[in-house]
């Protein structure tokens, strides 16, 4: 994906990376075969690795205020 924008997107992009590939870059980067060029890491990390990386990573993303109209 190009944007993250929540929890749920961040999670689905580890789980299933073919489920939205970006297409800011030349498909040659980020797409082999049918799919996305990160593997599936579901067969080699546990359901707590998973929920561990992704909490990382959650972390490190820069949470925006949305501007007063949009509520």
């Amino acid at each position: 994906m190009s944007r993250i924008e929540t929890y749920g997107q961040l999670l689905t992009s580890i789980i299933n990376p073919s489920h939205d590939i970006s297409r800011r870059f030349p498909r040659e980067h980020t797409e082999e075969g049918d799919g996305s060029r990160m593997h599936d890491a579901n067969d080699t990390m546990t359901v707590a690795q998973l929920i561990d990386l992704t909490a990382y990573l959650h972390s490190k993303y820069e949470r925006r205020r949305y501007p007063d109209y949009v509520r």
